[in-house]
């Protein structure tokens, strides 16, 4: 697709239809967008699920009488209303409950993130370069160990399955390293006998173990999770097994 991107005239005049429609966007929406890129390809994001994280990023500035939550639902709001997020799914009051973004704008966003070092990706292809300041790191593969060379990450998703199981032990070095994050996601991921290491990140606002697979834990939540202060949101919905958490 990059490839007919920059070599198809037509999709060059839309490339930069697309930059137009961008720049034309207020610094806040521009990150709220550009978060979009954190998500693998054809992902469909819960709205809850992104609004929380943009909250925990510092994007969704205060309004005198409006909640955070209720600030950042119009920001997906106006990016929806600009075509440039679409709806995938709606709740029972006509509201998105689900949203995604066309390959297109997906490819111009991938560009704006490595352009302003916004993110980047790393999966089992091996093709993102993890050289230089990295604000924010989305893993799909199992293989994490070149993963551990920047203590800058303030962000950090990881999306793996039961074909793709990241080593405890890599995870482990990577939570070792990045005591920087504010948000962790490992929403679905495969993996976990002990948590004791998430006790180091106090500076985490977003944490989400939901459908996290734990197999067993000695250090349940009770005994570190007062600890990270700054936390906002902690996700464990449907985590099977949870309750072996809580020994």
């Amino acid at each position: 697709m990059t490839f007919e991107l920059k070599n198809d005239s037509h999709l060059t005049g839309i490339k930069k239809i697309l930059g137009f429609s961008y720049d034309d966007l207020p610094c806040y929406l521009k990150s709220c967008l550009l978060y979009f890129g954190m998500y693998p390809k054809g992902y469909e994001v819960k709205s809850k699920r992104v609004i929380l994280q943009w909250i925990a990023e510092g994007f969704v500035k205060e309004e005198s009488g409006k909640t955070l939550e209720e600030v950042a639902k119009g920001y997906l709001t106006e990016l929806i209303r600009r075509s440039l997020v679409q709806v995938s799914s709606v709740r029972i009051d006509g509201k998105p409950k689900s949203c995604c973004v066309h390959d297109l704008i997906r490819m111009m966003i991938l560009e704006k993130c490595e352009d302003l070092s916004f993110c980047k990706h790393f999966n089992e292809d091996g093709h993102s370069s993890l050289s230089g300041t990295i604000r924010r790191l989305s893993i799909a593969t199992s293989d994490l160990n070149a993963c551990n060379e920047n203590s800058h990450i303030r962000s950090l998703f990881l999306f793996t399955d039961k074909s793709n199981n990241a080593k405890e032990s890599s995870v482990n070095r990577i939570l070792k390293k990045y005591r920087t994050l504010k948000v962790l996601d490992f929403q679905d991921a495969r993996f976990f006998r002990d948590l004791k290491h998430f006790r180091s990140l106090i500076h985490l606002k977003y944490l989400s173990f939901k459908n996290l697979y734990i197999q067993h834990s000695q250090h349940g939540f009770p005994k570190w999770i007062g600890i990270l202060l700054n936390l906002e949101t902690l996700d464990l919905r449907a985590s099977p097994k949870s309750s072996d958490c809580f020994n």
